[in-house]
């Protein structure tokens, strides 16, 4: 449900995400089952454990994951498609973007601040590579 739930784009990501909550959830869980062994007893913290996964399978039948596989996750289109040199068969990896912009030399250092900040948005987005040159 993680997996298909998401757009392709961010599919990666949205997965590593699933996992980091996922081993937390397995660390936090260790210290309170044990805590909770520790302070009460072996069977009693497996009772209470078994309690708890029936209640999360009534919840389960409650609030299914499948509904939300019906939401339209294809990419909205609003960017124009780019113009290429040459057409690209299949996937051929790594594709180098460049963007030119002039800037009045007095607003040099504004434009520089403001394009660390949009490096690290596209770096957040999947960039493997980015950069600023300067003529």
């Amino acid at each position: 449900a993680a997996q298909t739930s998401v757009p392709a784009w961010v599919r990666a990501r949205a997965l590593s995400l699933y996992i980091v909550v996922f081993s937390a959830g397995m660390a936090v869980g260790s210290l309170g089952w044990g805590t909770l062994a520790q302070q009460t007893s072996t069977p009693i913290a497996l009772m209470v454990a078994a309690a708890g996964t029936a209640l999360a399978a009534l919840f389960a039948l409650r609030f299914r994951l499948g509904e939300a596989a019906n939401v339209d996750v294809t990419p909205s289109g609003h960017w124009p498609e780019p113009v290429l040199v040459e057409e690209i068969a299949g996937d051929r990896g790594p594709v180098l973007i460049t963007i030119e912009y002039r800037i009045a030399l007095d607003q040099r250092d504004a434009y520089l601040r403001l394009m660390r900040t949009l490096g690290r948005s596209r770096r957040r987005d999947g960039a493997v590579q980015w950069g600023v040159a300067e003529d």
